[in-house]
């Protein structure tokens, strides 16, 4: 999923849950860095990781950084925070707003992913300065003084800058052929759908040249390669043999905002729920089964109680949609879930119990550990 763009909470949770169940992020980290993949802010709360090429080609061209440009002084050094806003004519308040819209920019980034998480949890605000207290205990002087002195956000930061837009025609149709190229890696298959869902520079209107391009070179090939999708579409040459022995078997849950999810992509499903963070699908051998939205709180289910792939997903549910230690399902086909005919089926598959509103579903040992 290099350079694809999403929300923040999709990359510190949503994505990894399904595969790896809950994975401390620092873990994630450590994996990320030891590949050189790095993130930056595409939107407000929304970013792409990747190699330095790739996001490259997904940064806006006009992110401008212009206010907080001047606070690096040596413009390839890492500063952290405090010295950043030291070096900037904002107070405090100002500076952190700045910091802020540069990052969704895609205008200044960090190797750790613990700022991130933190920004998340205070809504992207600096926290309330610690209330001055007149105490005789020494040690609380000292520990306030010392609280103040760290730097708001974590970490060390520096300047990353978009491929530059090039006004020459035949460079410009080069990064549209290397946007396309990134999506055709992605999808094996790029149609009009699935490129104005990934939206900014990878939509249809931007890669459509290039892609006519590409086929007229032998590197794609034009046609109707999936049902339900508008034409033309483009699908890598080594790919068309593989879009008819694809391997859908197994039962698996996945984000509805992962990149293999089909919402989103104006498809005719009653049983695709919106593509939102927190919300899943659960399939089996390619088949869409049942649906989870709320974090979990609401549980859809598109096949009778006594299907026996209702055990395989169920079974999975937990550690898939969820990384607390527990959770509740309120309702189950927008009916109360404690007097659901699934009730069942998901006690015997889960470590759950029912009490007079819920179903409480409690976390394996196996997937916390």
């Amino acid at each position: 999923m290099r350079g694809y763009s999403a929300p923040l909470m999709f990359w510190l949770r949503d994505v990894w849950l399904p595969r790896l169940g809950a994975v401390p992020i620092d873990e994630i980290e450590q994996a990320l860095n030891s590949q050189e993949i790095c993130w930056r802010g595409t939107d407000r709360e929304r970013v792409a990781f990747g190699f330095q090429d790739d996001i490259a080609y997904t940064m806006r061209t006009d992110s401008g950084c212009q206010q907080i440009e001047s606070a690096f002084v040596d413009p390839d050094g890492r500063y952290t925070f405090a010295q950043l806003q030291k070096n900037s004519a904002f107070s405090l308040e100002e500076f952190n707003q700045v910091f802020w819209d540069a990052i969704w920019s895609g205008s200044v980034s960090s190797d750790s992913l613990t700022p991130l998480r933190l920004g998340l949890k205070q809504k992207f605000k600096r926290p309330e300065r610690l209330t001055q207290q007149f105490s005789r205990d020494y040690r609380t002087h000292r520990r306030i003084a010392r609280s103040r002195k760290r730097s708001i956000w974590p970490g060390t930061w520096y300047l990353s800058r978009a491929q530059p837009e090039s006004t020459e025609p035949l460079m410009r149709l080069e990064n549209q052929k290397e946007r396309a190229r990134v999506l055709l890696d992605r999808y094996g298959v790029v149609t009009r759908e699935i490129a104005n869902r990934e939206g900014a520079q990878f939509r249809w209107r931007e890669v459509f040249q290039a892609l006519r391009l590409m086929e007229l070179s032998g590197e794609v090939i034009a046609g109707l390669f999936v049902s339900e999708f508008s034409g033309p579409q483009f699908a890598r040459t080594d790919a068309i043999p593989m879009l008819g022995n694809l391997d859908v078997s197994g039962a698996f849950w996945v984000s509805a905002y992962d990149s293999v999810s089909p919402c989103g992509l104006g498809i005719d499903w009653q049983e695709l729920p919106a593509r939102r963070v927190g919300s899943y699908l659960g399939l089996v051998d390619g088949e869409v089964v049942c649906s989870s939205t709320a974090q979990g709180r609401k549980l859809y289910i598109f096949t009778g109680e006594s299907d026996d792939r209702l055990h395989l997903l169920f079974a999975k549910m937990p550690s898939a949609i969820s990384d607390e230690q527990s959770f509740a399902i309120e309702e189950i086909n927008d009916a109360p879930a404690r007097s659901s005919p699934y009730l069942e089926p998901i006690l015997k598959a889960t470590n759950g119990y029912r009490d007079h509103t819920r179903i409480h579903i409690e976390q394996r040992e196996s997937a916390t550990t």
